[in-house]
């Protein structure tokens, strides 16, 4: 009987934690399955789930067709020297606003506090409506 209800409380969450799995999940598999799909069985409808004549012919048209390694290599550079030039920038303000005391150093503190509150997608209407007017 206490052997049950052990079983039943821990169910729901690993049945819930489960769902949430396959639904985060699904994208990459729709990513990677549709990779090896032909274009005829790529846009039908309804879609299939499973490449029935898998190819790897677009993956011989991105690397033989264009420079992808020297792309590749340019996102790698430009990411690396961002990540490194902001996080070096970011440990220094850091430090700044945490152990200095200076007038206006709430206000800094709060300032940037409300910019992590607003959501990034709250912005997108202004942005989209700035450029449909252009």
């Amino acid at each position: 009987m206490l052997k049950d209800k052990i079983l039943e409380s821990r169910a729901l969450p690993y049945t819930v934690a489960l769902i949430l799995l396959a639904a985060m999940m699904l994208p990459i598999y729709w990513t990677v399955v549709t990779a090896f799909k032909p274009d005829m069985e790529t846009y039908v409808f309804p879609p299939v789930y499973f490449p029935r004549h898998p190819s790897i012919t677009p993956f011989k048209l991105l690397f033989l067709d264009y420079p992808f390694g020297s792309y590749l290599k340019n996102s790698v550079i430009v990411t690396a020297v961002t990540t490194t030039i902001v996080t070096i920038t970011g440990m220094f303000a850091a430090y700044g606003i945490s152990q200095y005391r200076f007038k206006g150093g709430n206000l800094v503190l709060y300032a940037l506090l409300a910019t992590r509150i607003i959501p990034p997608l709250s912005l997108l209407l202004p942005f989209f409506i700035l450029v449909s007017r252009l």
